[in-house]
Order: structure tokens, then sequence, then C-alpha cells
């Protein structure tokens, strides 16, 4: 059984911009597409539809690819204040042993939450005591 292949939004603007660049350089084409309606002013109409349409679709490429970058960079920094973290956590938890309600403002006591608002909380009670 055939399947239809389906078009990703590249390919099919460029099917489309195709399309037109025949019309436009091939009589014969140019003639039945009259045929069936689509005349000099209709064929401008879309080739105006699919310049706004390709902005429209090479903006939001850039926007992608602007968010993954942003978003590598954080994973990148979390990852690294989340391993300085660990280092200072543990090195804190020996200085304040013996001082088990220091620990506890510090919120060095029990595991680290895996939640991203709930470990900055933590992570924010170690380096600003006073502001947790």
């Amino acid at each position: 059984m055939a399947t239809n292949k389906t078009l990703t939004e590249a390919e099919a603007l460029e099917q489309y911009r195709v399309s037109f660049e025949n019309v436009a350089s091939q009589p014969e084409i140019a003639t039945v597409m009259a045929e069936f309606g689509y005349d000099e002013t209709l064929l401008t109409e879309g080739k105006t539809l699919l310049t706004k349409t390709r902005q429209a679709f090479d903006f939001n490429k850039k926007e992608d690819d602007e968010t993954s970058e942003a978003y590598n960079n954080f994973n990148t920094t979390k990852e690294k204040l989340d391993n300085t973290y660990t280092l200072h956590r543990k090195k804190a938890k020996v200085i304040f042993r013996k001082e088990p309600v220091t620990l506890s403002k510090l919120s060095l006591t029990g595991s680290l939450p895996k939640s991203y608002i709930k470990w900055l909380e933590v992570v924010k009670k170690l380096y600003f005591p006073e502001i947790g």
C-alpha cells in the first residue's frame, strides 16, 4: 500500500516557489493556468503571499535557533553552578557539622530537590542566607 509523503514546511515553500517560477518562465504553463483562472493578477497575489510566508518562516526558524542557543547556554551555566554548589555544600556540611541549626538554616540537611525552582531556593540559602 502506498503512503502519502508529507512535505516539510521548507519543502512545501520551495515547491510553491518553483511553481511560480515555472509559470513565469514557461508560456505553456502560463496558458494552462490562465485557463483555470490563474491570471497575472492572481499569480502576483500568490507570489506576494509566498514572499510574506517565506519571511515569516525564516523569522520563526531564526527565533527557534536563538531559543535553542539560549537554552543550551542556560543548561551549561546551570551545570557549572550545580557543580560549584555541590562542592560548597559538601564543605559547608563539614564546617557546620556540629551546628544543626545552621545546617537547617542553610538547607544543608536532606537531599537536594530535583525541580529547578526548589533547587534554586536551596542554592540561594547557602549563598544568600539573609534572603532565604
